[in-house]
Parts: C-alpha cells; structure tokens; sequence
C-alpha cells in the first residue's frame, strides 16, 4: 500500500543510510540524522505511555510554539519536551517561558537523553531556573530511558527537590 501510495504522491520516501525508509506526507520536510533520532525517542515515549494514557497528540500548539508532544492521562494534560543534550539551556528556558504565557492547567515533563553523566548534568543546569519560577511542580525533568521502562515510576524530578510519578502530577 505504500508503495501504491508513493507511486500516486499521496506519500514521499526518504531514505536514510543508518535505518530503514521513512514514508511521509509530500509537504514534511526531510529529516535530518538529529531529527530521526528526536522522532524515534518521541515515538518511544508514546509506545512506553500507550497503554496508559487516554489521548496523545504530535506537536500540539501552544501559542505560536509547539510541544513535542502531548497526552491526557488520567484526565490531567501532560506535554513532553524530548531533549536529546544538544540544545542550550537558554533555549529550554526559552521554552518554558512560552508554556508559562499558555493558560489553562498542565505539566511539562522535559525527557533527557543521553549519556547518563550527560543527563544529570543538563537536570543540574535547568533545575535552578524551575526553581527561581516558582510553578512547583508543573515543570519537571526526567531521564529518557528511565520514563521508558518505568513510565509509572517515581522517576520525575521535582525543582521542590521529589521524585514524583506520573500519577503524582
């Protein structure tokens, strides 16, 4: 069917030398190699979440900016910021900010992957301005590989210095 699609337009391929062929509508633009490696660990989070969660949602819009992804679970709304340690804090504050001027109730959990030295060290670095805002625990940080295999364990940090779960938010 794919290759059916293609073959009319309806879909555009994109090859890549380090993984399988990507099929996607003819208006989203290629992929690079950082971007493969940001969809994947999203498309994990929703396979890790899945059985859990009531609704999920591909880069929903928050004001003129966009999550990462989005999910309703246990009727509260819970954003995600996947960060694979490539961009600088001054941009994850940046982006805090635009979740602060969007109204209605909601958490953003920012997803670390990396290294794991790599991963405690940008949680170091981002914790003290999720302290000096003041939101509690609307913002917290997770490892990446930790929210994957536990995704209903304690393993959120908190900027009030806790371990939370998702059912804790």
């Amino acid at each position: 069917m794919l290759m059916r699609m293609e073959k009319d337009k309806d879909i555009k391929r994109q090859a890549f030398t380090f993984s399988g062929d990507w099929f996607m509508l003819p208006e989203t633009e290629k992929k690079t190699k950082w971007r493969y490696a940001h969809e994947v660990a999203s498309a994990d989070l929703f396979t890790a979440l899945y059985r859990f969660m009531e609704a999920w949602s591909f880069e929903p819009y928050l004001g003129n900016k966009r999550a990462d992804r989005g999910m309703k679970f246990n009727g509260k709304t819970i954003y995600f910021e996947v960060d694979l340690c490539t961009e600088s804090i001054r941009i994850l504050e940046e982006k805090i900010d635009n979740y602060l001027q969007h109204q209605g109730k909601f958490n953003v959990i920012f997803s670390f992957l990396g290294e794991s030295k790599e991963v405690t060290r940008r949680g170091n670095l981002l914790l003290p301005y999720l302290q000096k805002i003041r939101h509690g625990n609307q913002f917290v940080i997770a490892n990446h590989t930790q929210l994957l295999t536990q995704p209903l364990g304690q393993i959120l940090y908190s900027p009030k210095d806790e371990l939370l779960s998702l059912k804790m938010l």
